[in-house]
């Protein structure tokens, strides 16, 4: 009898692992045929929400596979509004999306309006640590409100090293980094 369990398991064993490395590569498969950019699935993000001003601050924009289907999930304010989408990464369309009123603070819509892009702050940390946009693996931004303080969290790879950075969204001041 406990041969016969050894061997099911075994069998078991083998074939989730033959199936967990082919949604991994199916995954990877994915990203690497994503049809669009992140900058084109902001457009259509903004486009949508029917926002024309080019400088919104987008806090997050990730490519994500779920279930063989890729999609960029992008957040982003304006005019006191927090915006979630997900666009389609192949065909750009509109998966889902949520707009969030947010408390009417107008010393922190100032601030947002007078704040840096996230495009800047993550040319502020490469230039910081002497790296070149083509040498990055992969990068992400968040916008985040720290203790009342607008900053972006800039994240990005160079080969197998990984680069963390808080920057101030108004003052362009880098206020934390680190180095893995």
């Amino acid at each position: 009898m406990r041969p016969q369990f050894l061997k099911t398991a075994l069998h078991f064993s083998l074939l989730c692992g033959i199936c967990l490395g082919a949604c991994t590569l199916m995954n990877k498969e994915a990203f690497a045929n994503a049809q669009i950019s992140a900058e084109k699935a902001k457009e259509i993000a903004l486009s949508h929400a029917k926002i024309t001003d080019k400088n919104v601050p987008f806090s997050d924009i990730e490519l994500d596979s779920d279930f063989g289907k890729t999609t960029y999930e992008i957040e982003f304010f304006h005019n006191n509004t927090e915006y979630d989408y997900e666009i389609d990464a192949n065909t750009g369309n509109v998966v889902a999306y949520k707009q969030k009123k947010q408390a009417n603070n107008a010393s922190q819509q100032d601030a947002v309006q007078k704040q840096i892009t996230d495009v800047q702050a993550k040319e502020i940390a490469m230039k910081h640590a002497n790296i070149s946009a083509n040498q990055v693996n992969h990068s992400q931004v968040k916008f985040d409100m720290e203790d009342g303080v607008p900053v972006y969290d800039v994240e990005f790879y160079v080969n197998k090293k990984k680069y963390e950075y808080e920057i101030h969204a108004i003052t362009s001041e880098i206020i934390e980094f680190g180095q893995e």
